[in-house]
């Protein structure tokens, strides 16, 4: 599944789409073709998900477990920020959730 590119860095005519992997695209900035660096960041799905386990009633038996933390460990779980590896400027965001 791709997501569309969340960034006010890129040229209108520059937005691409980016998925949740590594992207190969063309930079305005130091003018290279890159393959994306990518890392990633706890968004609303690993939120949601801590919270579905709360409600679930897992922390509210066992709270001393942290089982709650758990999807802040899954990296499917969290959005993806792509950068450039030559200039390091942030490209924008692929978010699990829109």
């Amino acid at each position: 599944m791709k997501k569309i590119l969340k960034s006010e860095n890129m040229v209108e005519n520059q937005k691409e789409v980016l998925d949740f992997s590594f992207t190969l695209t063309n930079l305005p900035y130091c003018l290279a073709e890159i393959i994306t660096k990518i890392d990633y960041k706890s968004g609303l799905t690993n939120w949601l998900a801590c919270g579905g386990i709360c409600i679930s009633g897992l922390c509210l038996l066992f709270p001393w477990f942290g089982c709650q933390f758990i999807p802040f460990c899954i990296n499917d779980l969290k959005d993806v920020v792509h950068s450039c590896p030559n200039c390091k400027k942030e490209l924008g965001i692929a978010s699990r959730l829109s």
